[in-house]
């Protein structure tokens, strides 16, 4: 077994232990989301447009919501285990990757299957199919990048920097994470993705940032800051 696998095996384990929890938490976020979504259509006008961009949208969302839900960086060095993942005949990208690839899959999956499904409900209700295999790749991209990024930042946030600089980061996690489902209510119908300048800013910003933090995490650092 690969030490990927092993990390990935161990991810797996700790999801099947709140899987109840977590099914519950997905399960009623989307009903939410879906919610206010049928709030801004009947505001806006049901038509194809409006729910197309309403769906690119909240797709977009959900992937965030359930990657920053899932990922436990802090696990390893709440749980003093730090020391036992370090110990593994590997690089330090390879154990970052390892432990960000479960969230990963599970909320790029969860998407792919709720922007399907809502292409389906609209050909129910209309007879017009909407799915569009090049929009699903636009979030899936964006989604991916976004959450590699942060999946870097957080890492070293809850691994090598200071308990305020987390607490910080996860002050901010929440506030994007209401903030995000509340933004379906207010952001314009129309949502362009990679002719949206804007949005490869941000993501160039948090790239770099990412960057920083990548050479700023270190084994030595993250085990001389566990709260033995």
């Amino acid at each position: 077994m690969s030490i990927m696998n092993v990390i990935l095996w161990k991810e797996i384990v700790l999801f099947k232990k709140r899987k109840t929890s977590t099914i519950f938490m997905m399960l009623g976020t989307t009903f939410l989301i879906c919610l206010f979504i049928m709030v801004k259509l009947k505001s806006d006008g049901f038509n194809m447009i409006n729910y197309f961009s309403n769906i690119n949208y909240a797709s977009i969302m959900l992937a965030y919501i359930f990657y920053i839900s899932f990922i436990k960086f802090w696990h390893e060095k709440a749980m003093n285990t730090l020391e036992v993942l370090f110990m593994l005949p590997t690089n330090l990208i390879n154990i970052i990757i390892g432990k960000m690839l479960l969230p990963m899959i599970i909320s790029l999956s969860y998407t792919i299957i709720f922007f399907s499904m809502a292409s389906i409900i609209y050909f129910l209700i209309t007879g017009v199919f909407i799915f569009n295999i090049y929009n699903l790749l636009q979030i899936i991209v964006i989604s991916f990048l976004f959450q590699f990024f942060y999946g870097i930042i957080n890492c070293y946030a809850m691994w090598c920097a200071s308990l305020t600089y987390a607490k910080v980061i996860q002050i901010i996690s929440i506030i994007l994470y209401l903030g995000s489902i509340f933004s379906l209510l207010i952001i314009p119908a129309k949502v362009s993705f990679f002719n949206s300048i804007g949005i490869w800013i941000i993501i160039f910003i948090l790239g770099l940032y990412a960057l920083i933090c990548f050479f700023r995490i270190d084994r030595e650092k993250a085990i001389n800051t566990l709260p033995y």
